[in-house]
């Protein structure tokens, strides 16, 4: 084969063809396999983490301009939690759905029902009927209610915030607990 790959004089616009990328695994959107760099920083968030064992909960905000690294550093904090031990929690707060009550709370625990979801399982099987109940109203693919278990209108915003207390409290029971919320600022009122 004669076929031309790469930048095509004259033609390709100073475009790289897409076999070629494909050929030597250059996928855009893909972040690198190493963090480069932020060692201070990662330092800082584990030790953090590792306080809980023995000083109590904490919280840490990581904040920066727009483009420098923050949703990396929180994924690996995650990976880090995940293989220390940890249940971690993690999410992104989005703007579209900042409306919505209890989005990120929901999105916390939807996300953990697919990444452990036996895990899950068994924090949610601890709770009572009521709670689970209340989660499954704003829960997306949660396990289906006791049957016969219903929620009075008139406090079911108040029951759905102390079941999100009661999932945490249990996970806290089963040991140390990773947080982790991106673009906090989009949170909604409710969460």
């Amino acid at each position: 084969g004669g076929e031309a790959r790469g930048p095509q004089p004259g033609g390709g616009g100073g475009r790289l063809d897409p076999a070629a990328l494909a050929e030597i695994g250059v996928f855009r959107g893909l972040p690198c396999p190493v963090l480069v760099g932020r060692v201070e920083e990662q330092q800082r968030l584990r030790q953090l983490a590792s306080d809980v064992r023995h000083v109590g909960p904490t919280v840490a905000m990581v904040t920066s301009s727009p483009g420098l690294g923050k949703t990396r550093l929180l994924r690996e904090l995650a990976l880090w939690g995940r293989s220390s031990g940890y249940v971690v929690l993690g999410g992104t707060a989005r703007e579209p759905r900042a409306s919505l009550p209890y989005a990120v709370l929901s999105e916390l625990l939807e996300n953990f029902l697919v990444t452990d979801r036996a895990a899950a399982l068994a924090v949610l099987e601890r709770l009572s009927a009521l709670h689970r109940t209340a989660l499954s109203v704003v829960v997306r693919d949660f396990p289906a209610p006791p049957a016969g278990s219903a929620l009075e209108v008139s406090g079911y915003g108040r029951v759905i915030f102390e079941a999100f207390g009661a999932v945490l409290d249990e996970l806290a029971r089963t040991g140390p607990v990773v947080v982790s919320v991106d673009e906090v600022e989009h949170a909604d009122a409710a969460t």
